[in-house]
This record gives structure tokens, C-alpha cells and sequence, in this order.
């Protein structure tokens, strides 16, 4: 599989997530691709408020929205909110058992 089609479906993820649009297709190849690696829930429960959050911060030209505005959203970001964003399956897991 090219490299260029599994980047192409987790930067439609982001882009579709910022916007508000439908991302099953996207989400259920990224959850495929990377298997035990991502929990669907939670990477669905991310991207939902990742994509709130970003609309919220960025109202003007939603649509024009580029892979490089992510990247600087994240950039803005507070660690603990970067951290809550880009958990992964075992991360939340061992995260959660300490609270």
C-alpha cells in the first residue's frame, strides 16, 4: 500500500474532523491501517473535539482550511490539551489508572 494513500486518508481525517463533515470512511481505514494501535471510541471522541474546538477557534474560512493550519492550531496548543488530543489506545489505558 502506498504511503501516499494512508497519508492521504489521515490528513482528509483532520481536515473533514476541522469542518464538521462525515469522516467514516477515512476513520474506519486509519482504524484498519493501524489496528491495536488506535481505539476507534477514543480517536472518534477525539477528533470530535478536536473538530469543535478548532471551529470554535478558527469561524472565518472553515472551508479553506489546510493541513498547515492544523499544525499551527496544534502548535498553540497547551501541553495537557495536546496530551488529551493525541492519546493513544495504551496511553489512555495506563492514564486512566492513575486516577
Amino acid at each position: 500500500m502506498a504511503m501516499r494513500y494512508i497519508y492521504s486518508n489521515l490528513e482528509q481525517l483532520l481536515l473533514k474532523s476541522c469542518r464538521g463533515e462525515e469522516v467514516t470512511n477515512e476513520l474506519e481505514f486509519i482504524c484498519q491501517f493501524y489496528q491495536d494501535d488506535i481505539d476507534p471510541e477514543v480517536l472518534k471522541a477525539q477528533l470530535l473535539c478536536f473538530g469543535i474546538e478548532f471551529r470554535r477557534v478558527n469561524e472565518s474560512n472553515i472551508e479553506q482550511v489546510t493541513i498547515f493550519d492544523i499544525k499551527n492550531y496544534f502548535s498553540t496548543l497547551s501541553s495537557a490539551h495536546r496530551l488529551l488530543l493525541s492519546m493513544r489506545n495504551n496511553e489512555t489505558h495506563s492514564y486512566n489508572a492513575n486516577y
